[in-house]
């Protein structure tokens, strides 16, 4: 499964890493936050050819976008979406 950040996704990671001032630290535990439900729940699931993760899912209010071949998106929520610390 090919893994995917929005630009938004990205800038949203790096604005959450710059407000808790812990550096390069502080950006791994974001970045594995969001990821969690995706690493665990993905694998099992068939179809999906992406992972596309929105300023939605690093901020907590949605969960990745997955995708099949085609690029489209596929009806599928991961776990609960929660609001990270």
């Amino acid at each position: 499964v090919e893994l995917e950040f929005t630009p938004e996704g990205l800038e949203a990671a790096a604005e959450r890493a710059l407000a808790q001032q812990t550096g390069a630290r502080s950006l791994r535990y974001i970045i594995e936050e969001t990821l969690m439900d995706v690493m665990y729940e993905v694998p099992s699931l068939s179809g999906v050819a992406r992972c596309r993760i929105r300023r939605e899912a690093v901020e907590g209010n949605a969960s990745a976008t997955l995708l099949d071949e085609k690029g489209e998106v596929l009806p599928i929520t991961l776990g609960p979406v929660r609001r990270a610390a």
